[in-house]
């Protein structure tokens, strides 16, 4: 009658472990068999008594029914077990067992060690090549990441920025070429259950990461990079830092170049360091984008802000321009601002003042251009906007140019009560321009000599 003992190297293994285990309890077992496990080392290799001490620490915790253990030693055991798997063509190595072939003890533990099968050993080169291209991959995406930084300047985001993704990078690739990092690879796919020769597919697997990680954030990281930016440029700008706010703008801009309110905000930074024809290019970039169709998006107000100061620029240099773009930021605007009958709701209050001066501004390319009979149309249009809002300044600032309008079409009567409200009421609700600081001193002067003509002679 045959045996069923096993012969050869196997008999090592079965000889060991045919003895019944240690009557120990759970916790001594488990701590045993970490014990044995963790005294593997890449180093040299696995010898045989080793090997056997090793899966005979593994054979006395499988002689323990399972609910003996508590969940967390089931955890940490599946942790070992994986490990175990690891070292798996190690352990066949030191026992005298193929790759690939089963290792298996007395109670045979219901899951099956074996080495790593030979066949994977193919992929080594496509790993290989994977971990080139990734990595060449990766030190472009670094350089351009770098690159957005770097200018106009560095900062503390910046720097550790760039020095993060190079220390990423660099221990990546120190990995994939360092005897050390080679290890640690091994050691990574050992605690995975892989085996130590699977580095290379570890290797690739982190290159990728790497790779794809650096994707992720030059697509869709940039777009809050930029916001982030340009929320910091705000700031600078409110407590007059103007050289700081410079450079968050335009770093918001290098790393979005469509933020449409980094833009507008670079803009009127320059308008008000009077620096007019950088302010004129940034407002045209966001005026020759189209805006957005909801009007309760934020780009949306950065577009009507950026038109009306562009056509505010363009008013005197060539009012008809002026015209054409105030009249294009018009009907961008909410209906229910232009519509006096239909309801406002709480998101339409940012344009209630901007409709006001939009309106104002088209009169004034209008009046520039000598078509006053549409100046006066949109400048009473802009005063009756200032009154339905109840804004500060009631129309004041608009009045002054109505004032002026209907003296040109010798409405004396008329132009007298604008020139009232512009002395009364022109400035209280926004800042002032030297040319609307000149209809205010005006003002006095011209309702003086209207109310003289007036008097019976």
């Amino acid at each position: 009658m045959g045996s069923d003992r096993p012969t050869n190297s196997s008999r090592l293994i079965w000889d060991s472990l045919s003895s019944p285990p240690l009557a120990v309890p759970p916790t001594d077992a488990l701590a045993t068999y970490r014990r044995h496990l963790g005294q593997l080392s890449l180093d040299r290799p696995i010898d045989p008594e080793q090997a056997n001490a090793l899966l005979k620490a593994r054979d006395a915790i499988a002689a323990f029914p399972a609910e003996t253990f508590s969940p967390q030693q089931r955890k940490q055991l599946a942790i070992l077990d994986r490990e175990l798997r690891g070292w798996g063509d190690r352990i066949g190595e030191a026992l005298g067992i193929g790759q690939g072939q089963p290792i298996r003890t007395q109670d045979q533990w219901g899951w099956g060690l074996s080495g790593r099968s030979p066949q994977w050993d193919r992929w080594d080169g496509v790993a290989t090549g994977v971990n080139a291209v990734a990595l060449t991959g990766s030190a472009a995406l670094i350089l351009d990441i770098s690159s957005k930084f770097l200018v106009p300047g560095i900062d503390w985001l910046g720097s550790l920025a760039v020095v993060g993704q190079s220390a990423i990078a660099l221990w990546t690739g120190n990995g994939l070429i360092t005897e050390g990092g080679r290890n640690s690879l091994k050691r990574f796919a050992i605690k995975r259950g892989w085996g130590d020769r699977a580095w290379h597919e570890a290797g690739a697997l982190g290159s990728t990461a790497l790779l794809l990680l650096l994707l992720a954030v030059r697509i869709f990281g940039f777009s809050a990079i930029s916001n982030l930016y340009r929320q910091w440029a705000w700031e600078e700008y409110d407590q007059r830092a103007m050289t700081t706010a410079t450079e968050n703008f335009e770093r918001s801009l290098l790393f979005d170049p469509n933020n449409q309110r980094a833009q507008y905000g670079l803009g009127r930074l320059y308008d008000e360091l009077e620096n007019h024809g950088k302010a004129q290019e940034s407002y045209q970039k966001v005026v020759n984008a189209p805006p957005p169709e909801d009007a309760s998006n934020p780009e949306t107000l950065a577009y009507l802000r950026a038109a009306n100061n562009l056509g505010r620029l363009w008013i005197k240099r060539d009012p008809a321009i002026a015209a054409s773009i105030l009249r294009r930021a018009i009907t961008a605007l909410p209906e229910e601002v232009t519509n006096e009958d239909a309801p406002l709701s709480a998101s339409q209050d940012p344009y209630k003042n901007l409709s006001y001066i939009i309106y104002k501004n088209l009169g004034w390319a209008k009046y520039q251009s000598k078509l006053y009979d549409s100046a006066e149309e949109n400048l009473k249009w802009s005063v009756a906007l200032a009154e339905r809002f109840a804004l500060p300044d009631q129309g004041g600032l608009a009045n002054c140019l109505l004032a002026q309008t209907l003296e040109q079409l010798n409405k004396a009567n008329e132009a007298i009560a604008a020139w009232e409200s512009c002395r009364d009421n022109a400035g209280l609700g926004e800042n002032i321009t030297p040319d609307e600081e000149k209809w205010l001193d005006l003002a006095p002067q011209r309702l003086k000599e209207l109310e003289a003509q007036s008097k019976p002679q």
